[in-house]
């Protein structure tokens, strides 16, 4: 496997899918730079890539109930949901179908810790992923800063999602799938929503400290007691995390495979034109275990 930098993450070609010492690799890259690009020169099956996802961690698969899962050329294999206008995390077609800025487990415990998404028809314009890197810019601050941010505490709003349809409609195609759809552990999002959280953990790979939040899903900060004054710095965390040397954009070629980190990173979708097409799995570095509740 050949391995380059790309900004904080990292490209890498001629993967053994099949490969434990490849996978093995991959998680620590991903650990220690927040993202891979798989290249592909031309489509993978995805049994291969299946092969890699469960070599990595433990792989999330969909029943019956969630329509965009084992579709089209996902070929029957529900880790793969299929991502586009008319499937799920469309995004609103107001926005150019954009995505703000998320990861998969801001609020609730044991979520999936490893988004991998496989792209088989990439836009005509537009549509690329952006990444952030919350160790780096963690680790930037000046150390009584570090001391004092890891002391904070994030406060979540609490949501009904069993009873309310999410996100306005941008991520579920509608309530049944909603209910339906499952993280890696197996379990549904609405089972584990927590309240509060670290605003600084560590990773489990690498053993560094970063942020892990979503900074639009932020109520506020319980050490600094009112709402008012945590507004004021989420504003400051926003505009330090979203930075161009903590932000990349990756532009798709046609099968790259980006595998992403849930904890120390977000993601975020900017409108397109045309038609794109790609597959999300879900995975867990091991068996789920919770490393930062």
């Amino acid at each position: 496997m050949k391995v380059a930098n790309l900004k904080f993450g990292y490209e890498v070609k001629d993967v053994d899918y099949s490969s434990e010492k490849d996978a093995k690799e991959i998680v620590q890259l991903i650990g220690d730079g927040r993202f891979v690009i798989v290249k592909n020169p031309k489509f993978v099956e995805p049994e291969t890539v299946s092969e890699l996802y469960n070599n990595i961690g433990v792989v999330g698969y969909q029943n019956d109930e969630v329509e965009a899962a084992g579709v089209g050329k996902a070929n029957g294999n529900k880790e793969f949901v299929r991502v586009r206008t008319d499937a799920m995390f469309a995004g609103s077609p107001e926005n150019g179908h954009e995505l703000a800025w998320h990861n998969a487990g801001a609020n609730r415990h044991t979520a999936d810790q490893i988004v991998a998404m496989y792209i088989v028809a990439p836009s005509e314009e537009g549509g690329l992923t952006g990444f952030t890197d919350g160790q780096t810019a963690f680790s930037d601050l000046p150390e009584d800063k570090q001391e004092s941010l890891e002391m904070y505490t994030i406060e979540h709003p609490i949501w009904d999602q069993q009873n309310t349809f999410w996100v306005n409609r941008v991520i579920f195609k509608n309530m049944k799938e909603q209910h339906a759809f499952l993280d890696a552990d197996g379990k549904t999002p609405h089972e584990r929503q927590i309240q509060f959280r670290p605003l600084v953990t560590e990773h489990p790979v690498n053993g560094k400290s970063g942020f892990q939040c979503v900074m639009n899903m932020i109520h506020r900060i319980v050490e600094l007691g009112s709402v008012e004054k945590s507004k004021e710095f989420i504003a400051w965390l926003n505009e330090y995390l979203l930075q161009d040397k903590y932000v990349y954009w990756h532009d798709w070629d046609k099968y790259d495979i980006a595998i992403s980190d849930q904890l120390h990173s977000l993601h975020k979708r900017t409108p397109y034109k045309g038609y794109r097409e790609l597959f999300r799995t879900g995975i867990n570095y091991d068996d789920g275990k919770d490393f930062w509740y």
